[in-house]
């Protein structure tokens, strides 16, 4: 009986090093597939050179004819200001990150990122729960750890989706400012 009682204890901690270092590659995977693109985005308004454009907000319309540009295949730039403020892409996505949502409601979309707060942080509390109560043992352990699993990933979905829709609402945003004629 000891054997056992020491078999399944070793067992038990070469599962967890294996889920330890599982959920550390995720962790610097989904760094490396969600978090580093948003840093390397390049906006419209980067193409554009937001830097020579007017300083004024509250500006009507001005034209930008520049090397830049001209870059664009060889259309005019013109940027209209009807007060719309400039919301930073990269900003919204991060934020998205770190707490779901966030990046809506930095760009003043409050039921959009109440819904994908709501619905990403419920998904990982019971695919948690179903994997904690999962790893006690037995087959219905063996069905939670299961559901668990197919919870966290659709968890993941979720928050990925959540920090594209941020990223490409803020996009949005920043174009209604910006639109190209021939």
């Amino acid at each position: 009986m000891k054997k056992q009682k020491r078999t399944s204890n070793k067992y038990m901690q070469k599962r967890g090093k294996f889920l330890v270092k599982v959920i550390s590659l995720l962790g610097i995977f989904s760094f490396q597939l969600i978090l580093s693109p948003c840093l390397y985005g390049i906006t419209l308004e980067e193409k554009l050179g937001k830097r020579e454009v007017q300083e004024d907000t509250f500006a009507d319309r001005e034209v930008v004819n520049n090397n830049t540009a001209n870059e664009l295949e060889g259309k005019t730039a013109v940027v209209v200001k009807d007060k719309v403020i400039y919301k930073d892409p990269r900003l919204s996505c991060i934020l998205s990150f770190m707490v779901p949502g966030m990046g809506e409601y930095y760009l003043r979309n409050d039921v959009k990122g109440t819904i994908f707060f709501l619905t990403t942080t419920s998904t990982y509390a019971l695919s948690f729960y179903y994997l904690y109560t999962g790893l006690r043992g037995g087959s219905a352990g063996k069905n939670q750890l299961i559901i668990g699993s197919i919870g966290t990933v659709a968890a993941l979905v979720l928050h990925i989706v959540g920090m594209v829709e941020s990223y490409n609402d803020a996009v949005e945003i920043n174009e209604a400012r910006f639109y190209m004629t021939e």
